[in-house]
């Protein structure tokens, strides 16, 4: 994507994990973005309020999309909804976790409690948790579909 301002979000773009979806690439500046979209986004602010002098979040969603903005740069984007997008192997929201699995490795869960896969970066995902209880857990979320995707940028 060049420096032209974006229209509207592409549900149906691939998602490219550590890079890209929705027609977005992460690290693009927000006034990138024609304010008419951003307009017809909620909005709102995140404050961290463990970490002092902490740069607030600001959240702009869809029925299918989040993004998050840090210091007006792109850090974080969000498929949720009827996003329908795919990773390059053909997957993505409501394909069941351990089809990803099978691809990219073990499912692990993070130190914000997301789940990623062993052997990609830059993407962590979400199931529907709501029927699992803490005895359960690693056996049954295999089996439950993609609900959330996240695509950002990984730093390690």
């Amino acid at each position: 994507m060049d420096d032209k301002i974006l229209n509207n979000l592409d549900i149906n773009a691939q998602i490219i994990p550590g890079y890209a979806a929705a027609g977005l690439i992460l690290g693009m500046k927000i006034e990138l973005i024609k304010k008419q979209l951003l307009d017809s986004l909620q909005h709102k602010v995140i404050d961290n309020k463990f970490v002092i002098n902490s740069t607030p979040i600001h959240e702009y969603r869809n029925t299918d999309t989040v993004l998050y903005f840090s210091n007006d740069i792109l850090v974080q984007i969000g498929l949720i909804g009827n996003y329908k997008g795919k990773l390059d192997c053909r997957l993505g929201l409501g394909d069941l976790a351990r089809d990803f699995e099978a691809l990219y490795g073990q499912i692990i869960e993070g130190d914000e409690d997301q789940l990623t896969f062993k052997n990609i970066k830059g993407l962590c995902f979400d199931v529907d948790y709501s029927s699992l209880g803490s005895d359960n857990w690693a056996e049954e979320i295999p089996n439950l579909p993609v609900t959330h995707i996240f695509v950002y940028q990984d730093k390690g």
